[in-house]
């Protein structure tokens, strides 16, 4: 655990955490550590041992997603990892305890599961009230293909454009706030994790409710309409049908098409506004943003 050791790499962790909402420590966890538990879940799981039920597949729906599982870690066999996540954790938070502690399993035709986040507004606020502290979820990749998709900053809405997928590696290590939207990744292979609670040690842990994360909204003023977006919204507007500028806007948008566009950054002349854009979008929008 050399990688989180050091007084300043812990404080830009928790930096990360409760701004973003999540923390990532690459290779926190011996190899031999994660080569046994992954051989011994698959060992167990194989002669069902482990008892796998399957996980929720759309948020406040009574179906299930057959390729994507869970089983609790209740045997000895496991002690060793929970025992060095445990020192881990307590690096961060003296007052976090790990609960409910399960192997996930995900098969390579899973879908992604809809954004949601595991905690209510309720629990959320008698651990930030009393301990200026917050419940946080922990996995670990057990192998090379393990993934999450966070939307960072996100608390209480999925914005779209936030979404991230966040590779986890075997015995890679993320912690995130529970109330950071979330949701399960798709896979192209099967693969394992280790999934626990970080409850706040004197507060009681109610019931771990799932809920759906709605996008945000932004609505058209004249129309209906409504887009996750503020941009999608007004470029709606101008040529929304109940728009009385709405021919106005459409000639202008012909006239200024018509006089074509220079592009500064290769020094190119086009004939079309739209041709113009569609090249920038494409060539140099992306590298601007770096």
């Amino acid at each position: 655990m050399s990688a989180v050791t050091d007084d300043d790499a812990v404080e830009i962790l928790l930096k990360c955490f409760w701004e973003d909402g999540y923390m990532i420590m690459p290779k926190v966890f011996a190899a031999e550590i994660i080569t046994t538990v992954r051989a011994k879940i698959k060992a167990d799981d194989e002669s069902k041992t482990l008892d796998f039920v399957s996980i929720f597949k759309e948020v406040g729906s009574n179906t299930f997603d057959e390729f994507r599982k869970m089983a609790p870690l209740n045997r000895k066999a496991y002690k060793k990892l929970k025992d060095e996540a445990t020192l881990l954790i307590k690096k961060f938070h003296v007052r976090w305890q790990p609960t409910e502690w399960v192997a996930l399993e995900s098969l390579s035709v899973g879908e992604e599961q809809d954004p949601h986040r595991h905690i209510p507004a309720v629990e959320i606020g008698k651990a930030r009230k009393n301990f200026s502290e917050i419940q946080a979820g922990l996995i670990i990749g057990l192998s090379e293909n393990a993934k999450l998709v966070l939307y960072p900053k996100c608390f209480a809405v999925a914005d779209p454009r936030s979404r991230t997928e966040v590779l986890l590696g075997s015995g890679d290590c993320v912690i995130f706030r529970r109330d950071v939207i979330h949701s399960g990744a798709a896979f192209t292979e099967p693969n394992y994790r280790i999934h626990c609670v970080l409850t706040i040690k004197s507060i009681k842990w109610g019931a771990d409710a799932t809920e759906f994360a709605l996008p945000p909204a932004y609505k058209c003023e004249l129309s209906p309409f409504m887009a996750p977006t503020k941009l999608q919204v007004s470029n709606h507007k101008r040529g929304c049908l109940r728009n009385p500028a709405r021919a106005a806007n459409r000639a202008r948008d012909l006239e200024l098409n018509e006089k074509g566009k220079f592009c500064c950054v290769c020094k190119k002349q086009f004939a079309k506004r739209n041709t113009y854009y569609k090249h920038f979008n494409r060539r140099h929008k992306p590298y601007l943003k770096l």
